[in-house]
Order: C-alpha cells, then sequence, then structure tokens
C-alpha cells in the first residue's frame, strides 16, 4: 500500500509542477504538450496496479480524481503568466485517464478469465503414472 501511496504523492507532484509552471507566452505550443497531457494522466489511472485491492473501482475513482484535478488545474492556470484555460489539455487529459481505464478493463477480464479456468486433474493421474 505504500508503494501505491508514495508513487501517487510523487506523479501528482510531478503533474502540478509540469502543469503549473509558468512558461514564456512566445513559446510555440506544440502537439507534444498535449500528447504529454495525454501520458501523464493515463499513468496516474494505471497506479491502481500498484494498490493491494487493485482493480476497476479504484481504477473509476482514481479516473475521476484526475478528471477534476485535471479541470482544476486548468482553471488555476488562467491565473498562471504564460498559461491559460485550454480546453484541449482537458479532453487530453480525459482521454489519457479513458486509455488507462480500457486498459484496467483489460487486465481484470483477463485476470478473472485466468481464475476462472478449470484446474486440471490430470496432473494428478499422470503423476501417478510416472
Amino acid at each position: 500500500m505504500l508503494k501505491f501511496w508514495m508513487g501517487f504523492i510523487l506523479w501528482l507532484s510531478l503533474i502540478t509542477l509540469l502543469c503549473l509552471l509558468p512558461i514564456k507566452s512566445t513559446a510555440p505550443q506544440t502537439q507534444l504538450d498535449k500528447i504529454g497531457h495525454l501520458v501523464v494522466f493515463l499513468f496516474l489511472v494505471l497506479l491502481a496496479f500498484y494498490h493491494p485491492r487493485r482493480g476497476l473501482i479504484l481504477g473509476a475513482l482514481l479516473f475521476l480524481f484526475g478528471a477534476n484535478y485535471g479541470f482544476l488545474i486548468e482553471l488555476v492556470q488562467k491565473k498562471i503568466p504564460g498559461r491559460d484555460f485550454d480546453q484541449l489539455d482537458f479532453i487530453m487529459d480525459l482521454s489519457g485517464l479513458g486509455i488507462g481505464m480500457i486498459i484496467l478493463g483489460i487486465w481484470a477480464w483477463a485476470k478473472k478469465g485466468k481464475n476462472n479456468e478449470p484446474k486440471s486433474e490430470n496432473r494428478l493421474a499422470h503423476s501417478k503414472d510416472i
């Protein structure tokens, strides 16, 4: 559990630092900025893998937290020189969170399927034959 909370706090600190640093208004906005928003919020949801009760419910909570946090960051950026509220940044935040939820869903589905496989009774029979 400590690994999850350390990762969560460190990752949230990184997001906050990167999103709230003042930038020169003359700097051109690149697509790399948008991809950066997607990636950092994607990994925010994927931190659910490090929680002992990992799963879709925790992922959904991280999604809701991330969506609200991303919106709050955009509101705060309006007050920072060289920054502004960018709807596309928020959309990319939500996209990253959504992709993270899809990955968690696939993982949960694969894990559920693996746990539901019937155990082979033939292993015991084969070991007696040897």
